[in-house]
């Protein structure tokens, strides 16, 4: 930018999004003044704690949005803005205030860069297409802070490019596959199929008109005060969803949270009823793996007290809420009828005994759940000041199973957050250094070490561990999650 821009000594800079302050210390000696701006007090500390360490004196730190510059018309020679433009909301109106502010005949210098969209290509996407029929892909969430549509869109891609693959789900709580097989989601009914189909008109009386909604749709109307009633079966948001300070917020606003479940978990703490479910072990049933393979499990002790099927519960409270629905009769009635809605499930209505053996029946041959459909996702690229956040899972985290049973309790590591060896040195960051993590949504204050395995670029906090939670830096609705980090 110095060599294009050619700064003269007299001149006025401003600096838009300055972070650590990196472009305005290099025009710093070329001109006669830089004010480097930024919308985030924290990097504007830590810029200017640089500019003391290198004995910078001409230039000075404000605190200003993009979007609405608190300078007077025509204050500066030259206004400089680097790999951040993708970040602001309304670029138009940026570039409309760094012209209200530059003297006329003023330059405004720029860069930035995006990420072009997802496409198979490259040697990947050949070997991918080659692949064909034998293609096997699995699929997840493997990081909490960014969006579910980033992996419907490469589940779109795929599936486009390479029509033969199978996919293969991999959740991150046991038999999600399972729940999602019994119509569990929105638009869905049990046998995993569409509410439109006609096996379904033709065995229920009444079919919802609507589709409903997912988890966040669900938080989102709670939280705006749309719910009376918020059913949590088996689900625990404050612990599990992405956006923590939303569920929190939809628990809070709703006027009766029923939980149920088998133990007390934190949204359980904050229902105002609480019923008591029974736990695997306790029930009769079947468990779905990745694959799509049925097993079957059965009740070898009894439940405590008063604990029961949730099953039974959710339908009892069915009933409740509207007395047109029908009661469930057992467990058996309730899988023989998703059997019966699904040709993917033909074995298994005809031989009901069938999932008892070790290896269960693999169901899912020629049956394709739907996706809904997605938007094309652009990915804004990082600048050179943020990392990347990634909220990822560890097999033993503190999972109400986990820490109420004895022998997994003491098994999970404290959260710390992992770097790259050559974003965690220019930081001072070693071995249990505390650093402080701060996004758009809120800021959280941890232990960091670097990792080799840790890509540049990207920070890594696992979910659910002692002693910082990373969601309070996630919004729901963000296609990713980017943070600044600084020695605490």
């Amino acid at each position: 930018l110095v060599e294009l821009v050619q700064p003269q000594a007299d001149w006025q800079v401003l600096d838009i999004a300055t972070a650590a302050g990196h472009t305005a210390f290099v025009f710093a000696p070329h001109v006669a003044h830089v004010i480097a701006s930024d919308l985030t007090p924290e990097m504007l500390t830590v810029a200017a704690n640089l500019a003391q360490e290198r004995t910078i004196h001409n230039v000075s730190f404000r605190e200003a949005d993009a979007e609405a510059l608190p300078f007077d018309n025509a204050s500066f020679d030259l206004v400089t803005c680097r790999i951040a433009p993708h970040h602001f909301p309304n670029i138009p109106q940026f570039l409309a205030e760094a012209a209200r502010v530059l003297r006329p005949g003023g330059t405004l210098a720029v860069v930035d860069n995006v990420v072009p969209g997802s496409k198979l290509h490259g040697k990947k996407g050949r070997l991918l297409r080659e692949a064909g029929d034998d293609l096997r892909v699995v699929i997840g969430r493997p990081n909490l802070a960014e969006s579910e549509e980033v992996v419907l869109e490469s589940i779109s891609v795929l599936r486009s490019s390479v029509p033969g693959a199978r996919f293969m789900t991999a959740l991150g709580r046991a038999n999600v596959r399972g729940a999602i097989e019994a119509g569990l989601a929105p638009g869905l009914a049990p046998g995993g199929v569409s509410l439109s189909n006609a096996a379904v008109s033709d065995a229920w009386s009444t079919v919802p008109a609507e589709t409903g909604s997912g988890s966040a749709g669900i938080l989102e109307a709670a939280a705006a005060g749309r719910i009376d009633v918020l059913v949590l079966l088996g689900a625990d948001p404050i612990s599990d969803f992405p956006d923590r300070s939303l569920a929190r917020r939809a628990l809070a606003a709703t006027p009766t949270v029923i939980s149920v479940a088998p133990l007390l978990d934190a949204s359980a703490a904050e229902a105002r009823i609480v019923l008591a479910s029974a736990a695997f072990g306790e029930v009769d049933g079947t468990t779905t793996n990745l694959e799509g393979r049925v097993t079957a499990v059965t009740q070898k002790v009894n439940p405590p007290g008063t604990a029961r099927p949730d099953w039974s519960i959710a339908s009892e409270l069915a009933v409740r809420i509207d007395p047109a629905v029908e009661l469930g009769r057992s467990a058996a009635a309730l899988a023989e009828e998703m059997w019966s809605l699904s040709d993917a499930y033909a074995e298994l209505a005809e031989r009901p005994e069938s999932p008892s053996g070790p290896e269960g029946v693999l169901c899912s041959a020629g049956h394709a759940l739907e996706l809904p459909a997605t938007p094309d996702v652009e990915l804004p690229a990082p600048d050179s000041y943020s990392l990347r956040l990634v909220i990822a899972r560890k097999l033993y985290d503190g999972g109400t199973l986990l820490a109420a049973s004895d022998s997994s309790a003491g098994l999970a590591d404290d959260a710390v957050a992992l770097l790259n060896p050559a974003d965690a040195a220019p930081l001072g960051v070693q071995n249990a250094t505390r650093v402080k993590l701060t996004s758009a949504n809120g800021n959280v204050t941890l232990p960091a070490r670097a990792d080799d395995s840790v890509q540049r670029g990207v920070v890594v906090v696992h979910h659910n561990l002692a002693g910082a939670d990373a969601r309070s830096l996630v919004a729901a609705g963000d296609t990713v999650c980017d943070v600044r980090a600084e020695v605490a």
